[in-house]
């Protein structure tokens, strides 16, 4: 799996995995917020989602082939392994060093170059 970041002007881009919905508490429509999510996170337009995108599944209950680009990362999915960028339990900076790499990449560094700076940059991280 390759990842790619996406560096900008005013620093590294934010990145952050959503994997989760909510209706605020006290929000003026919550009623009708939840209607909302249960027709559109029902496992009948996840499957008209996945089919029409051809992406991966956000639901265990929904099930659809993968464009070919997307199916190593599925099969990983699928036995329960954890996708990198959203693994809490990953104790590095994915994203932040990525886009780091990244810059170099843009300035002129080989590939070769990069990856054993993103290779050092985790091992630090490793190390804390």
């Amino acid at each position: 799996m390759l990842v790619i970041g996406f560096p900008r002007s005013r620093g590294q881009m934010q990145v952050m995995p959503m994997t989760d919905f909510g209706v605020g508490i006290n929000a003026e429509h919550g009623e009708d917020a939840m209607a909302v999510m249960d027709v559109i996170l029902s496992d009948e337009a996840l499957q008209i989602y996945v089919e029409t995108n051809r992406v991966i599944s956000p639901s265990k209950n929904v099930e659809v082939e993968c464009i070919p680009a997307l199916k190593p990362l599925n099969d990983r999915i699928q036995e329960n392994v954890y996708v990198l960028g959203a693994n809490a339990s990953m104790n590095v900076e994915q994203w932040g060093n990525t886009c780091l790499i990244v810059r170099e990449l843009l300035n002129g560094a080989t590939v070769d170059e990069c990856m054993e700076m993103f290779d050092q940059l985790q091992k630090e991280a490793m190390q804390k």
